[in-house]
């Protein structure tokens, strides 16, 4: 932990050369990281985030995560399959891209701002280490949407959705099975449903439907 006078000490100076007041610099701090990180266990971070979000979700609330996940003798799309297993949210998962463990340090440390030269192997060598020590040969990289559960109406109307029919012809068979007021139910569920074409968990058109779900326009 480190107090608000430290902090200032150490951004007093610059990155690449912390001030003579300071102990340590922020390079020191990276490596000394990934050195806890391999005697202590890998923190995954992303599966921490996903556990906190269902108490945190109002009823039919979404949220949009960047992230990234590890592949060992473990696929690692699977290894996000199990952290959504233990959660009741609805989830949507694209892998944007997949590097090679060696190719994605580099990445990550030639954004930091570091060259090729004595300090770049230093990091090289750290980060590969870090996931040798765990059988890590690539990393997969993209964007979860995860959405918390919703009333029985919508559900069955979403899981309808299938394209072959229009919004109005769902809600109507719904409603009939449920038997609650059509117009009422319609009323009820019509700004989530807008809310799931805006973040493209469901597809709509405007007029016709062709394998698409029909949603009435605004």
């Amino acid at each position: 932990m480190f107090s608000r006078r430290s902090l200032r000490s150490a951004w007093s100076g610059t990155r690449r050369e912390p001030c003579t007041r300071c102990r340590w610099s922020l390079d020191d701090l990276e490596l000394r990281a990934l050195q806890r990180r391999r005697e202590r266990g890998h923190k995954r971070r992303v599966s921490a985030v996903i556990a906190g979000l269902e108490p945190t979700l109002a009823r039919g609330g979404i949220a949009h995560i960047l992230g990234n996940w590890e592949y060992t003798e473990t696929d690692g799309l699977d290894r996000v399959r199990g952290w959504l297993l233990s959660t009741g949210l609805d989830p949507w998962v694209v892998e944007r891209e997949r590097q090679r463990a060696d190719l994605y340090a580099e990445m990550w440390i030639r954004d930091r701002g570091t060259t090729p030269g004595a300090q770049f192997d230093e990091f090289s060598s750290a980060w590969l280490d870090d996931f040798r020590s765990r059988g890590v040969t690539e990393i997969g990289f993209g964007y979860l949407t995860l959405r918390s559960p919703v009333g029985t109406a919508l559900a069955a109307v979403v899981g309808a959705c299938d394209g072959t029919l229009s919004l109005a012809a769902i809600v109507g068979a719904v409603a009939q099975l449920l038997e609650v007021d059509e117009d009422a139910m319609l009323a009820e569920i019509l700004p989530e449903v807008r809310e799931l074409v805006e973040t493209e968990m469901l597809l709509a058109e405007s007029t016709t439907f062709t394998g698409r779900t029909h949603v009435p326009p605004t």
